[in-house]
């Protein structure tokens, strides 16, 4: 059996001191910490590292492949996911969550299992939980935060493939939360982070690009088509489009994007 971990350097001083050396130390987190979610693939918990004015709140998502054969020539999740930050960061332009550590165990030609650490932003709120607390706040600035954000990203070819409320994150600093790393941010009270997006990744073919947006929006609007009317809806398209007035081009898109969510409605339906 074969044990990997990965910690980044800026933690390593701190993952250290907390007695986190080997692969166990890592998983052996969950057994004291809340559970917040969980999947047939996985369980996500909130943890806390060391104590005191020194600690650091983070998430740990541990990745279970006893349900199918992962093989080693795959890249594991916790890894993917680490690499999609990066290139989210700094191909895109986009905020997302610290990793701290990600790791991996393997069992002959498989893995056997996997985690990856974040560290927590203080003050986020999930976009639907954000919305959910206070309907009101969807206004011109959250409208275009999110569009901005999904407009440089996909600008530069990355596609997330999960794109659902609940893995885009809000920070309101004038409530108290955090600010971007990046020192050349905007200014904006309001920040949106991205998170969760092992499946994402470049396209490079104008196909592949094409599906990739229609993926990415259509899983937006799995939501949307809850929280806000079809007039702000068109609202947030145009801003993400950069446009006043919507082409024919862009009315097929909406088009497409219908189809799209009525057929994986149906499908997850059955």
């Amino acid at each position: 059996m074969g044990e990997r971990v990965i910690v980044d350097k800026a933690f390593r001083e701190r993952i250290n001191a907390c007695g986190l050396r080997h692969y166990g130390d890592f998983l052996s987190m969950a057994d004291r910490s809340e559970q917040i979610a969980s999947s047939r693939s996985g369980r996500t918990f909130r943890v806390r590292l060391g104590d005191g004015a020194q600690s650091i709140d983070a998430y740990l998502k541990i990745h279970d492949y006893a349900y199918w054969r992962r093989a080693r020539w795959r890249r594991e999740k916790g890894e993917l996911e680490t690499a999609n930050y990066a290139t989210m960061r700094n191909r895109c332009g986009v905020d997302v969550p610290a990793v701290i550590a990600h790791g991996s165990r393997t069992r002959g030609w498989r893995y056997r299992d996997g985690f990856i650490l974040t560290q927590s932003i203080r003050g986020a709120a999930s976009l639907d939980r954000f919305v959910e607390a206070d309907p009101g706040r969807v206004d011109n600035r959250l409208l275009g935060a999110v569009a901005g954000v999904v407009r440089r990203m996909h600008s530069a070819s990355y596609f997330h493939i999960d794109l659902q409320w609940r893995n885009i994150l809000v920070v309101d600093s004038a409530e108290g939360g955090d600010r971007p790393g990046a020192a050349d941010a905007p200014l904006s009270p309001l920040h949106v982070y991205l998170l969760d997006s092992p499946r994402g990744g470049i396209q490079s073919s104008g196909v592949g690009r094409q599906h990739g947006r229609i993926r990415d929006l259509s899983s937006l609007y799995k939501d949307a088509r809850r929280w806000l009317s079809p007039r702000v809806q068109l609202r947030w398209l145009k801003c993400y489009l950069g446009t006043r007035r919507l082409t024919a081009i862009d009315r097929g898109m909406i088009r497409t994007i219908l189809r799209d969510r009525a057929i994986k409605d149906r499908t997850h339906a059955a």
